[in-house]
């Protein structure tokens, strides 16, 4: 189901950066403290202020891993293909999984954090039902509120009345109309 807010954005044809840069500070910090964790345990370098058992690693490995949860879930919501999103997101955990298997047998990751969010967005797709494509079936914000398209005079395209913008508030309106109804587009 398609929120007004999607449909907005959708329609401006736009990304939020506040929620990509939130994102790239989380890639950034996930890279670094992985690196670190290969550094110190898998190539057995010493290293002073990084031990995993320590509260301050133990408080950057969970500020990485609920901003990724959180992150991903929100942006779950803003997708235009979320069963895409979520089988991608799955296949790239299996080949995680595959991976460590293959190269490091006795630290096989077998359910982690892309895993959960490959899962939940699976789950989320088959819980809600797959929508297909934005109330506008197509058309764009503009043809939608064309004088040869049904607006306020009914089917046969009535234009507005002359004293209106030319962007009206139907096209906002339509993906809440639709969600109010439950019918799905």
């Amino acid at each position: 189901m398609q929120t007004e807010q999607q449909s907005l954005r959708a329609a401006a044809g736009q990304r939020f950066w506040q929620i990509d840069a939130l994102r790239g500070l989380a890639l950034l910090n996930m890279l670094v403290y992985h690196a670190m964790y290969d550094w110190v345990y898998i190539f057995g370098h010493a290293s002073g202020w990084y031990d995993i058992w320590s509260t301050h690693c133990h408080v950057w490995q969970q500020y990485i891993c609920w901003s990724f949860i959180l992150l991903s879930g929100y942006s779950f919501t803003l997708s235009r293909r979320p069963l895409k999103n979520g089988l991608l997101t799955a296949a790239c955990a299996v080949v995680l999984t595959v991976a460590t298997a293959v190269a490091m047998p006795e630290e096989v990751i077998w359910f982690g954090v892309l895993h959960l969010l490959g899962c939940a967005a699976l789950l989320t797709c088959l819980l809600q039902g797959h929508r297909g494509p934005p109330p506008s079936r197509g058309r764009t914000p503009n043809q939608m509120n064309s004088p040869g398209m049904a607006t306020a005079g009914g089917p046969g395209g009535t234009p507005p009345p002359a004293a209106a913008p030319r962007r009206s508030a139907q096209a906002v309106r339509l993906p809440l109309t639709r969600i109010l109804k439950h019918n799905p587009p």
